[in-house]
């Protein structure tokens, strides 16, 4: 019951996988490995840092960074009231906003308004009725392999500031290694699923160190126990975090139909309660895709991320169009 609960949440942002054994560590393939996480996007981050890439000759030209997600969190509200996401209709919403259906935005906890993050007010009636918290069975389905999202950013010429890079998000599959410290260790080498949907956003531009990337649609698949659900983000928007060794923290948000998590919802075995919460508060706290008739069709909602280096083998089948 709590491992469906999980899962039917994750599909709102998450990407999941289930793989074969991959091999030991592997080095040498891409650029420095990144620093452990800094406080600008995950507020507990890893206890031990990322080991060192063993030393490679220093490589020349543009360069590829892959990661993998060692952590996915929904942002919450925090005991001020704050919370993290981004803005996604750009505007500052108040109770009294039609066109955001009467919901007011978040200030994020560095203080910027129109903060879009109405999941995190669902979430938590979600685990109530659900009877289990997320944090540590999302850890769990990340450590077993059920949940690896692997991001690639290619053509960095400058890790600070670069106007033309490109990022891909795929679906990983293999069994990581997990530290001592609970978490995927770095500089693991995984293949990519090559029939589960992928994304790419081109001629990105890093400013200061910071990515940003959006909008664009994602269409993201979840697997339940022996089932595989599809869900679309709509205006989706990432947002990642680099250092001298590379990207170490993400933030990814967007849209979620409630159409498409109450479909998902009505196919968990034991999760009864769980449709008439999405069904009734749901549409209560829905902020975007507003209709004809003026209700809202959509939540908006973010999910962060700590993240550590990996590979791809080299001959990894990747999906068409990715080659």
């Amino acid at each position: 019951m709590n491992r469906s609960v999980c899962m039917s949440l994750l599909a709102a942002l998450s990407v999941a996988a289930c793989g074969d054994d991959v091999e030991p560590l592997r080095a040498g393939e891409v650029a420095e490995p990144p620093a452990p996480s800094s406080p600008g996007i995950i507020e507990e981050p890893p206890v031990e840092e990322m080991p060192d890439e063993p030393e490679t000759i220093e490589p020349t030209g543009p360069q590829t960074y892959v990661s993998v997600a060692r952590t996915l969190k929904f942002a919450r509200i925090d005991e001020t009231g704050r919370s993290w996401g981004f803005d996604l209709d750009a505007r500052v919403s108040t109770a009294s906003d039609r066109e955001a259906c009467y919901q007011e935005d978040f200030r994020s906890p560095m203080g910027d308004e129109g903060v879009d993050n109405q999941f995190a007010r669902l979430l938590p009636l979600i685990e109530a009725a659900g009877g289990a918290a997320l944090e540590g069975l999302v850890q769990s389905a990340i450590n077993e392999g059920d949940l690896l999202v692997m991001m690639e950013i290619s053509g960095v010429d400058d890790w600070q500031n670069d106007g033309d890079v490109q990022v891909t998000l795929y679906r990983g599959t293999g069994l990581p290694y997990v530290g001592t410290d609970g978490y995927v260790e770095a500089w693991q080498t995984f293949d990519i699923d090559p029939e589960a949907p992928w994304s790419r956003v081109e001629h990105v531009a890093l400013h200061d160190g910071v990515l940003e990337a959006g909008p664009f649609a994602l269409t993201l698949p979840i697997y339940v126990f022996d089932f595989v659900f599809y869900i679309t983000v709509g205006d989706a928007r990432l947002h990642i975090e680099f250092d001298e060794r590379g990207p170490h923290s993400a933030m990814m948000g967007g849209a979620i139909a409630l159409q498409n998590i109450l479909d998902i919802a009505n196919n968990i075995d034991g999760g009864q309660q769980i449709p008439g919460v999405v069904e009734n508060l749901g549409r209560t706290f829905a902020d975007l895709d507003r209709d004809d008739e003026g209700h809202c069709q959509a939540l908006s909602v973010a999910l962060r991320a700590n993240l550590a280096g990996a590979f791809f083998y080299d001959d990894t089948e990747r999906p068409t169009g990715a080659e």
